[in-house]
């Protein structure tokens, strides 16, 4: 069986997009989750300085 060179160089290419847009998807999720964490925790404090102040 004869491999098509280009065929598979086009296949890998498409191959590695996609999973780069996935990989950047990913990440941009965790940054959305970590900066939610963050706003919570701050808010958090923030009502906890609020209940020892009354």
């Amino acid at each position: 069986m004869e491999i098509n060179t280009s065929e598979l160089a086009e296949f890998l290419e498409v191959t590695r997009k996609k999973d780069l847009a996935t990989w950047e998807r990913q990440r941009n999720s965790w940054e959305l989750d970590s900066f939610v964490s963050r706003r919570l925790a701050a808010l958090d404090g923030a009502q906890s300085e609020e209940l020892e102040l009354i």
